[in-house]
């Protein structure tokens, strides 16, 4: 999950992700593949995806193949196994979605700045649910299919397990929370945009967390 584009910021910030690729909003620019390396270095010229998007702001790739990256106006182009980009498809009304994470080619979750989260799950998006009214949910993890962690702009994170969002849970106060990432279901950290890390399991145990 990388993000890009904050509300208010109007230049998008570019971000190397594990190597794979970043967002130069609205295009975005990939490692090229075996064979079709560019004089840069391995990179593809940058390849607009989203034109009328208002920007991308964050891209998830659970496969080398197949990647979702996610707009400022709600909504996904999908990165498909043909290696083409899908026109650009609403999932969450007009909201500014601010991350994307997928745990695996048929399980994702968004987040948007108005507090909403919308789910895929096998081949269909979801209705956007209130996880947190009217606060800016800046960034999710999922580890696994149907276990989740939100973070957002006031240092509060949020747990999903099995289709149920806990309260907000502040960890880091008077901070804006900028980044999770959760490598298991058993732990993540967060950053925040005062150079702060904060580590956490993502829920209570093992046996709460893992998907059946």
């Amino acid at each position: 999950m990388f993000d890009a584009v904050r509300p208010g910021r109007r230049n998008p910030m570019r971000v190397v992700a594990l190597g794979l690729a970043f967002l130069v909003a609205p295009a975005l620019v990939a490692l090229a593949p075996a064979g079709a390396a560019s004089a840069s270095g391995g990179w593809s010229g940058p390849v607009v995806v989203d034109g009328g998007g208002g920007g991308l702001t964050s891209v998830t790739c659970p496969t080398a193949r197949l990647c979702l990256a996610v707009d400022a106006t709600g909504h996904v182009v999908v990165h498909k196994r043909d290696m083409t980009w899908s026109a650009p498809r609403v999932v969450d009304g007009s909201q500014h979605l601010t991350s994307v994470s997928c745990a695996s080619t048929l399980w994702c979750m968004g987040a948007d700045a108005g507090g909403g989260a919308v789910a895929y799950t096998y081949g269909k998006w979801l209705r956007p649910a209130g996880v947190e009214p009217g606060t800016d949910l800046t960034a999710m993890s999922c580890p696994k299919a149907n276990v989740c962690v939100v973070v957002d702009s006031s240092g509060k994170a949020l747990t999903y397990v099995g289709g149920t969002w806990s309260a907000p849970s502040s960890i880091d106060p008077g901070n804006s929370l900028t980044s999770v990432s959760c490598p298991s279901i058993h732990s993540c950290t967060a950053a925040d945009d005062q150079g702060n890390e904060e580590g956490r399991p993502t829920a209570r145990t093992p046996a709460e967390t893992e998907p059946r």
